[in-house]
């Protein structure tokens, strides 16, 4: 019985490159069910898929297929020197474990989008927001519908939270969106976290190609697709 791309030895696919060639085939398969989701098993009415490319300001399909096409030049281009200890872990890793997926990713230096207000608000997610914070591998951007950059930054120096990368702070749900778009084109060769607490946020940042975590109120941290099975 053949067991499909399993008990591959690391040392020999690391110096070969092979890890590249996995993590590529990995986040093709991850567009393929966007697209499967969206066009064959046709997620949105055609009218409601128009309704929420409007809003993060498409002008239409066609201009989102473009993006679509250029999520997939972005995935080849991640970088060559890709390595991992365990190269069985990208083809088995599942996506529910946002930390030992994002582990995964480290080589390919990824970007994590967090949300603010009872995201990083919750106590229970300050820990966690250090560690990623530390890791030298892992850029943090937060990115806010609130205002106020005084609040922000008022809020993360009175728990002694060090600062993220940047911080995107867009008046209003669809400039947050609108936000989540352009840091996606401008990241197209690195692979994207986000993280809300709020699920119509989490949508368009699928939607956007992220990959898609909901923090809940007790702590916990799900994944979240568009998917279809």
């Amino acid at each position: 019985m053949c067991m499909y791309l399993t008990d591959l030895p690391s040392d020999i696919c690391n110096e070969t490159g092979l890890p590249k060639t996995l993590i590529t085939r990995r986040e093709t398969i991850r567009l393929k069910h966007l697209q499967k989701t969206l066009f064959v098993y046709k997620l949105y009415s055609e009218c409601g898929l128009l309704q929420r490319l409007h809003f993060m300001q498409f002008k239409g399909v066609m201009q989102y297929f473009e993006f679509l096409t250029n999520q997939l030049r972005g995935i080849y281009k991640i970088t060559r020197e890709f390595q991992f200890d365990n190269a069985d872990k990208i083809v088995k890793q599942k996506h529910e474990s946002f930390l030992d997926t994002l582990k995964m990713y480290k080589a390919a230096n990824p970007i994590v989008v967090l949300d603010f207000d009872k995201t990083i608000t919750n106590k229970r997610f300050h820990s966690l927001y250090k560690w990623l914070i530390m890791d030298e591998d892992v850029t943090v951007y937060i990115n806010t519908a609130n205002p106020s950059l005084e609040t922000i930054e008022g809020y993360l120096e009175k728990h002694k939270l060090p600062m993220p990368t940047k911080i995107f702070n867009k008046k209003g749900k669809r400039q947050k969106v609108v936000n989540l778009k352009v840091l996606s084109i401008k990241n197209i060769s690195r692979p994207l976290f986000y993280i809300d607490d709020e699920m119509e946020y989490i949508e368009y940042a699928n939607l956007l190609f992220y990959q898609c975590y909901q923090y809940t109120r007790d702590g916990r941290i799900l994944h979240r697709s568009l998917n279809i099975k």
